[in-house]
């Protein structure tokens, strides 16, 4: 029998959607709160974009892949570039591990040493201070742009999360608040309430939090230009709040 390359390609994408089925699956087991705020087609691209980026780094079988996925859920899609979690890029990068399964092994290593500490061994930790952002949100309420604001930032974040917060140590959370500030900048959301938020969401949620395919409100809400700040301000504070609700149930 003759096998066209039309049928190759068509077998190739079955095999992949099949794959795609099968992490789904896998995903409503090894994270539940993640079955309950995204929906099938949104677990979907969460492990579709799996499928890109774990190649990108030398993880290419079906094992590697999906612990690449477990480890984007548990850290954010974009932990290899995240500057809050700088040792996983340095693994990623390091020259010294050029074998796949070594490197995985490594990574696996250091982030489960990460999440014992920064989230709990029973992800209580980070439960703990979702719970806390939830009753007392960053800055929100609070209008123009004060000379304090960088201090409040950093006070909130120690507070809410004191076990990521030492992680991070001062010289990781300044940066961070810098960056949340050009964030809220680029998305034209200009006051202290606007950056606040996104500086918290950035924090609990992973720097490419407006980029996940986990936290689609968050892109969603804070690229709508045409809507007033304020509006988009309450949209995402109520978009979050729901989304923490959900996810703490």
């Amino acid at each position: 029998m003759i096998v066209r390359s039309e049928q190759m390609l068509e077998f190739e994408k079955a095999a992949v959607r099949n794959f795609e089925n099968r992490m789904i699956e896998h995903v409503k087991t090894f994270s539940p709160p993640h079955a309950r705020v995204l929906n099938r087609e949104q677990l979907r691209e969460v492990v579709q974009l799996a499928l890109r980026r774990a190649p990108e780094h030398g993880f290419e079988t079906d094992a590697n892949i999906q612990r690449y996925l477990e480890l984007m859920l548990q850290l954010g899609s974009h932990f290899d570039s995240d500057p809050q979690l700088e040792w996983a890029a340095r693994v990623l990068g390091d020259d010294a591990l050029p074998e796949a399964g070594l490197k995985l092994s490594r990574l696996d290593y250091e982030a489960t040493k990460y999440l014992k500490a920064v989230a709990g061994p029973r992800n209580e930790f980070r439960e703990q201070a979702l719970r806390r952002a939830r009753e007392h949100p960053p800055l929100y309420g609070s209008s123009g742009q004060s000379p304090q604001f960088e201090a409040h930032a950093e006070n909130w974040l120690r507070s809410t999360y004191p076990e990521k917060y030492e992680r991070l140590g001062r010289e990781g959370a300044r940066p961070l608040i810098r960056a949340g500030k050009a964030a809220a900048s680029q998305f034209s959301m200009l006051s202290d309430s606007a950056a606040g938020l996104l500086i918290g969401l950035m924090f609990l949620l992973g720097s490419g939090v407006f980029q996940d395919p986990q936290t689609p409100w968050a892109a969603s809400v804070s690229r709508e230009s045409s809507v007033p700040e304020a509006d988009r301000v309450k949209r995402l504070y109520a978009s979050a709040q729901e989304n923490l609700n959900r996810w703490l149930t």
